[in-house]
């Protein structure tokens, strides 16, 4: 019963991931509470390795349509050069954390951590934006890579700034 609990937690991981890719940096967390929930070697393997399971069980069907259908490897979700490149770019190391007020009145911010829709990444240029998403995404994703390449600090900080966020703190 145990083994199942595991399996439905990384299924629920992955349904997790599949609406939302930034739930990926969970799953470090989970495998490693997995293993350190059970007491022996052999139970801290089955633990983690049925998380794994559920996770990649559910994955698979979607995976393997839309990878057949745009005919390579998609693991997860087809937006991946949109959301390296908002969360991973020069732009965001421009803000100082800006205040904003919504039209509900609530106080949000923006800033290191945050995201950006790709028109504010600096990635693209204005003739650029008005190519097909899935042009833009592929430029997103080659530029945001060689940003992060050669930009190894600024990404240690930014990605730091996320988890923090993403942590509450």
């Amino acid at each position: 019963r145990r083994w199942v609990q595991f399996g439905i937690s990384g299924g629920l991981l992955s349904l997790c991931m599949q609406m939302k890719p930034l739930y990926l940096i969970y799953v470090p967390f989970a495998v490693v509470l997995a293993i350190f929930h059970e007491s022996t070697l052999r139970r801290r393997v089955y633990a983690a390795s049925f998380l794994i399971a559920g996770c990649v069980i559910v994955a698979l069907p979607w995976s393997t349509y839309i990878s057949m259908r745009e005919g390579h490897l998609i693991p997860l979700t087809a937006n991946d050069g949109e959301t390296l490149a908002g969360g991973l770019n020069p732009a965001l190391l421009k803000i100082d954390k800006r205040l904003y007020v919504s039209s509900e009145g609530r106080p949000y911010w923006d800033g290191p951590g945050k995201w950006l829709p790709m028109e504010e990444t600096g990635y693209l240029s204005e003739q650029e934006l008005q190519l097909p998403y899935t042009k833009k995404s592929t430029l997103l994703k080659e530029r945001a890579y060689s940003w992060i390449k050669s930009h190894p600090k600024e990404v240690a900080y930014l990605t730091g700034r996320k988890l923090l966020y993403m942590w509450g703190l």
